[in-house]
């Protein structure tokens, strides 16, 4: 698949990709180091998942395994209906590399020309979450496990942490203390847990120019703190993760598979969080003091004499 320009009708020198793979967010990324895989250098390798705008199947095969679900929409998640229909109910996916196809992004450029929300897109993301993902029976001719389709791939970029124990311990790490955890240590942990956090969103990205208008709840307004800087470098490391997990006495009630990848983030800075963003810019357009002066003004003008004590109050 290459990206057109749709004002000159041909490819982009920029976007080209034959491997995708489904994500836990719902969407179909790019899978770049995919096509290193001795399987992947044959004339018409298999394929995890697809773009959704352009494929082809029988139609005695397209009618056994059931496409296409008008629930999960008209955008978005097409690709991984199809992948998981295939592969799951006993077929294959395979890409041809003697063709290609190049296809208009219209929620980047140009727009799209009928009546089209995020509400939409929110909701068929949430249908194909529940009737799609992690189920062993979502449809009528299904003979393959889900875990087997993450299984054949792996490594699948997000799904390490699904094949360790398919979700089935308690995912949630508790911060019980005694009400005075460091906030830079919990920090530490979710950044270093997340595909999105400590300033991995502005990484994916690079090197386009990402600006980010932040909304922040945070006292001292700290970039790095705020939504846990998801475009901000990150200072903390993998270390400094384990570090919080002994200090208070977490290690015991944390999933092995979680201590497991920490542990080897530690020993490998290959996958560290960034620790430099050249491309993202963060700007404060509003903030605690912000809201509280607003409701001053408005305070007055009901009748009141209102007074900031603090805009720093903590607990």
């Amino acid at each position: 698949m290459r990206r057109l320009d749709y004002r000159k009708w041909e490819p982009k020198p920029r976007g080209k990709t034959l491997f995708m793979y489904p994500g836990l967010d719902l969407y179909c990324h790019y899978w770049k180091d995919y096509k290193k895989r001795p399987e992947a250098k044959v004339d018409y390798p298999e394929v995890m998942t697809g773009q959704g705008s352009c494929w082809f199947t029988t139609r005695e095969w397209n009618d056994y395994i059931g496409l296409l679900d008008e629930g999960v929409g008209s955008w978005g998640n097409v690709g991984i209906e199809v992948s998981l229909r295939t592969w799951l109910c006993g077929g294959r996916q395979i890409v041809n590399k003697n063709c290609w196809q190049a296809h208009w992004f219209r929620v980047s450029e140009g727009g799209f020309p009928y009546p089209f929300s995020g509400r939409q897109v929110a909701k068929a993301h949430r249908y194909t979450w529940e009737n799609y993902y992690f189920k062993d029976n979502a449809f009528e001719n299904q003979v393959r496990p889900f875990y087997w389709y993450i299984e054949k791939f792996a490594p699948v970029p997000s799904w390490e942490v699904y094949l360790k124990d398919q979700y089935k311990p308690n995912r949630v790490i508790v911060y019980y203390t005694d009400n005075d955890l460091e906030s830079s240590l919990a920090n530490a942990v979710r950044k270093h847990l997340s595909k999105v956090n400590g300033g991995r969103l502005g990484h994916f990205y690079a090197p386009a120019t990402v600006v980010s208008l932040i909304l922040s709840d945070v006292i001292g307004n700290d970039p790095a703190v705020i939504a846990s800087g998801p475009t901000f470098p990150d200072s903390s490391t993998f270390s400094d993760a384990l570090y919080a997990l002994r200090k208070y006495d977490l290690l015991a009630r944390t999933p092995q598979s979680v201590l497991d990848f920490l542990k080897r983030g530690h020993q490998d800075g290959a996958v560290e969080t960034p620790k430099t963003l050249s491309n993202c810019h963060n700007y404060i357009i509003g903030d605690n003091r912000l809201a509280l002066e607003a409701m001053l003004q408005k305070a007055k003008q009901l009748g009141f004499t209102p007074h900031i004590i603090t805009s720093k109050q903590n607990s």
